[in-house]
């Protein structure tokens, strides 16, 4: 056949919002996605679609919703992330079975009251808009087991979070909330607490009941210290504390048996703390941008670390027990000003990454410091010394 019979079809145009509902309603359709549709107002026939339980209306710019919003009872489900919206009718409280609710990234600069009459919220995320204050009535959500209210304007730690204790997942990142107060040990269910970029100085002794923790996130912060209580968390998988001011880690650290993964970069230790050779669960270490002139001896007695991050210090050498690392995969050596790589490194098996850039006393071209590990490795071996 030639080129010139070809038939391409051309491009069907999506179907308006309007026809998406009416198609909905005629198939009883179960889930609704107008996410990205550019709409400015949703159709009140919204109210129709009475077998819905999922609505996804993220990413418009909807500056108000219908009260027909409310005559969807099976609704379980709700997504109006990226919007324009400031507030909720108060309508919206008739949804009483609904479970998720998304409002990131809309302009309400108060809680939605209408939110304290469905008891059955278990997911709610507000991160991204303009709240200062978060009311009391939030601690009257008993099923309340996700809270996401990242990057708002809070300047305190919202004392109705104390009486969710089955909270489980709680994010309060990009807040200003430079002290924790002793209730936080009331989240004793708490897994997940993301408190990256609020300004925290200090952790209080209380943290250390929240022992069911297994994700504490701290960078960007102005710690000084690490409260000993930490060592308390042993179901911790994964403590980050890039960039605060640490200068030395509490040896009750090292009872953080089931610890996978730890961020200790850019701070200013030049030191692990006695033990620290007790995390054989570790899997992943970042002591990136702390002044390093040498690596701790803990480091390399860490059976199961697969990842090692050296870059931004100032190392002049490795020493030969870099091979007990067997398990390492990935090291970065990035800008520090290393003028020789121990033969030891050829023994690391399944090392697949070295990053060697920025240490030019090496004598590395670019198109070498390209090359999967073991052949940049047999490059540098091979060259004359």
């Amino acid at each position: 056949m030639s080129v010139r019979n070809l038939f391409f079809p051309a491009s069907v145009p999506s179907p308006s919002p309007l026809s998406q509902i009416e198609h909905a309603r005629r198939t009883a359709a179960t889930h609704l996605d107008l996410s990205r549709c550019g709409l400015t107002e949703l159709p009140p026939e919204i109210g129709t679609l009475t077998a819905l339980r999922s609505i996804d209306l993220s990413h418009n710019a909807l500056t108000a919703l219908p009260a027909e919003i409310a005559r969807l009872p099976a609704l379980i489900s709700l997504n109006f992330a990226d919007n324009r919206l400031p507030s909720l009718p108060a309508s919206f409280e008739q949804l009483s079975s609904l479970t998720t609710l998304y409002l990131d990234d809309n302009a309400f600069k108060s809680f939605p009251e209408a939110l304290s009459r469905i008891k059955s919220l278990s997911a709610l995320s507000l991160a991204g808009n303009q709240l200062s204050e978060i009311p009391g009535f939030l601690s009257t959500l008993p099923h309340l087991t996700r809270l996401n209210l990242a990057g708002n304007r809070l300047d305190r730690f919202p004392a109705a979070l104390a009486a969710l204790p089955s909270l489980s997942h709680l994010d309060l990142s990009g807040n200003s909330i430079p002290v924790l107060p002793p209730e936080i040990g009331a989240l004793t269910g708490l897994r997940t607490l993301f408190l990256q970029s609020t300004q925290l100085s200090a952790l209080p002794a209380e943290i250390g009941q929240c022992t069911a923790l297994e994700s504490l996130l701290l960078s960007h912060n102005h710690l000084t210290v690490l409260s000993p209580a930490v060592g308390n968390l042993t179901s911790l998988r994964a403590l980050h504390l890039s960039h605060n001011h640490l200068t030395a880690l509490p040896p009750e650290l090292t009872r953080l048996t089931s610890l996978e993964e730890i961020d200790l970069s850019y701070n200013q230790l030049d030191a692990l703390p006695a033990g620290f050779s007790r995390l054989r669960a570790l899997k992943e270490l970042n002591l990136a941008g702390n002044g390093l002139t040498a690596v701790p001896s803990e480091v390399f007695a860490l059976p199961s670390l697969t990842k090692l991050f050296l870059y931004q210090n100032e190392l002049t050498s490795l020493p030969p027990e870099v091979s007990d690392l067997a398990a390492l995969q990935c090291l970065s050596l990035a800008n520090n000003r290393l003028t020789s790589l121990p033969r030891d490194l050829e023994f690391l098996n399944f090392l697949t990454e070295l990053d060697c850039t920025g240490n030019p006393a090496l004598g590395l071209s670019d198109h070498d410091l390209r090359n999967h590990a073991q052949e940049l490795l047999r490059i540098y071996f091979a060259a004359p010394n």
